[in-house]
């Protein structure tokens, strides 16, 4: 599968579950997988490599969220603090909320995280809703979207499926999946992490 293949291509599901595919990782050695995650999942943002951020992600929680952001920028001013400063938004609709509504949000999130109706949802759902709630909230000055994409990949991780990250050459695109996702329409995100995975598997012969 070619790097240069749109990742909001039109995906065709096949077999029972839409995402079927990728249950063959499950077994296999995913280590060439996540080398090349933690060495790439930075660019744009420059992070440093995510290995250490991952091995902090035991569960999906505020304070996970703030270590994973330390880790993957290590001796930056800032680095694990939560937003200071206004911002305006980004994308059409995103909430962005006053630095001293952040903790709340993030406080909501970790208990919506925790609800029942996310834990029947698949990883690759629970990891599109994790990742656009994180763009909406916006919670920290620089590094956003390295951090949501690392922070999100826990449910692939922790179900043994290959992580997804984007190239630099998908960024554009990328955000214009943000965009829609942050408007409601998560089914071109879904897809476009679907579209990663199989990629990453690909490229690693597996």
């Amino acid at each position: 599968m070619s790097d240069d293949r749109p990742i909001l291509s039109d995906t065709s599901f096949r077999g029972g579950s839409p995402f079927s595919s990728l249950d063959r990782a499950r077994q296999l050695d995913l280590g060439p997988v996540y080398s090349r995650f933690d060495q790439m999942v930075g660019h744009g943002e420059d992070s440093g490599p995510a290995g250490g951020a991952r091995a902090a992600l035991t569960h999906p929680s505020r304070n996970a969220l703030l270590e994973v952001h330390r880790r993957l920028f290590p001796g930056r001013d800032g680095a694990g603090a939560l937003r200071s400063a206004t911002v305006v938004a980004l994308y059409p609709g995103q909430d962005c909320p006053e630095p001293e509504f952040i903790p709340g949000s993030l406080e909501n999130l970790e208990t919506w995280l925790g609800a029942e109706s996310i834990g029947e949802m698949h990883p690759i759902e629970q990891t599109a809703l994790t990742l656009t709630r994180l763009v909406d909230i916006w919670p920290f000055d620089f590094g956003n979207r390295t951090t949501a994409i690392v922070f999100s990949n826990y449910f692939l991780v922790h179900a043994g499926y290959p992580p997804f990250f984007i190239l630099p050459s998908e960024i554009a695109e990328f955000e214009e999946i943000l965009s829609m996702a942050i408007r409601m329409q998560t089914e071109p995100l879904v897809r476009a992490i679907y579209r990663c995975m199989e990629r990453e598997l690909d490229l690693a012969g597996l």
